[in-house]
């Protein structure tokens, strides 16, 4: 409940106060970690910008620190800020916990005015060594790997939320190998070879930001492995394209007219951001870097498609469809989710439907995921910036 504004009249000063919440929330964060600060708000504010304060925010407002700002690049780039203005919260995300970003924050609404304040209130635990970060975009996929030492590739494997080892008999497990799962976003993947089980989740929602654990199965007490699952806000445009170890996969890259006779590439990784560091393993014109890849320009269709063969885990990446132009090189976004492979119903069921439209197709090759806005695998680095899907960035190659 807001307070209104009020004012205190001391030697001929009029002082005013914000409107400050009654209700204090304490947010608990771990070092190395993340954590994220979840503000509601009322109707009526959803148009108006939104920030983070930190420190005696309403009673210096002059001085007032503020590491984000909706709207504004971040004064540190560990914060980010999402609003959800359909359910009228926005989250702040901060990465890379430090023992001094513990304090009084203030979740702020700007209005005319007296701007609306909430405190909230941070502590730093020291938390696990080997607690892993998984950051996921609202709408798209995440993977989690989860490894595990020899002697265990027969055990069972799940994934549970919450605070499974502390009640073990409450587990909230949405997927467990050799089950069905609870949620059909989840699915697992167990290779026994390299001792890595994969969760895979997809169209992921603010809800899902949570505690995991990669359980084992075992005799006595199971074994876990802690997981923080961060979701943010990611770009809308992003297309998913699922392919299965083994297989074969095509990615599509659509580009306009006048672009016909201009060389394409493939690009793997944060191609937009070291174009001099780039990774290519196709250009149309040059022999493939990895001769697993190949492409192919169809100029009449104003598409060119990359074909990869025999799929690998380490496949899975951020690739860019690029196009070389004076200055500034053309960049589209591609995620490519490489899941465990297909069972033979599938594989018969997938073939069949292949030979039905294309006779000349002799391998399955992936299905390909279009206009499903922000769906993507999200790599184990949480400090990833994904931006919009259509990049340009300077072609190294070229005479400025």
């Amino acid at each position: 409940m807001w307070h209104l504004a009020h004012f205190v009249v001391h030697h001929s000063t009029v002082i005013f106060f914000p409107a400050v919440s009654d209700a204090v929330t304490t947010v608990t964060g771990y070092r190395g970690r993340s954590v994220q600060i979840k503000c509601h708000y009322e109707s009526g504010y959803e148009e108006y910008n939104k920030y983070l304060c930190r420190g005696k925010c309403p009673l210096w407002p002059a001085y007032r620190d503020i590491p984000i700002r909706s709207g504004s690049p971040a004064e540190d780039t560990r914060f980010s800020l999402y609003d959800d203005t359909t359910a009228k919260i926005f989250t702040i995300t901060i990465t890379d916990l430090r023992a001094e970003d513990a304090n009084t924050y203030w979740c702020v609404i700007e209005q005319p005015g007296l701007d609306k304040y909430t405190e909230i209130l941070l502590v730093i635990m020291v938390g696990s060594d080997a607690v892993t970060t998984v950051t996921g975009y609202r709408g798209r996929s995440v993977q989690i790997k989860c490894r595990y030492k020899s002697g265990y590739e027969e055990n069972n494997k799940f994934l549970c939320r919450g605070e499974c080892p502390f009640w073990p008999g409450n587990r909230d497990v949405p997927i467990r190998s050799g089950s069905p799962a609870e949620d059909t976003r989840f699915s697992l993947y167990d290779n026994t070879t390299a001792k890595i089980f994969t969760v895979t989740i997809t169209d992921l929602r603010a809800e899902d930001a949570n505690t995991y654990w990669c359980g084992i199965e075992q005799p006595g007490l199971d074994k876990y492995t802690e997981i923080q699952l961060v979701i943010i806000a990611g770009s809308d445009a992003v297309t998913t394209v699922t392919g299965y170890r083994g297989r074969s996969v095509q990615i599509k890259c659509h580009y306009e007219s006048g672009y016909e006779e201009y060389k394409k590439y493939l690009c793997r990784g944060k191609c937009p951001l070291w174009p001099a560091y780039r990774d290519v393993p196709i250009r149309s014109g040059s022999p493939a870097e990895d001769t697993r890849f190949s492409l192919y320009d169809d100029t009449t269709a104003k598409i060119f498609t990359i074909t990869i063969t025999d799929l690998r885990a380490e496949d899975a990446n951020t690739y860019w469809c690029g196009i070389e132009q004076p200055g500034w090189d053309k960049y589209t976004e591609i995620q490519l989710v490489i899941m465990g492979p297909v069972t033979e119903t599938q594989s018969s069921k997938e073939t069949n439907h292949d030979y039905e439209n294309d006779h000349n197709v002799l391998a399955l090759q992936a299905r390909e995921i279009h206009n499903l806005p922000e769906s993507v695998y999200q790599s184990l680095d949480p400090t990833t910036n994904q931006s919009d899907s259509l990049y340009q960035t300077l072609n190294s190659t070229n005479n400025q």
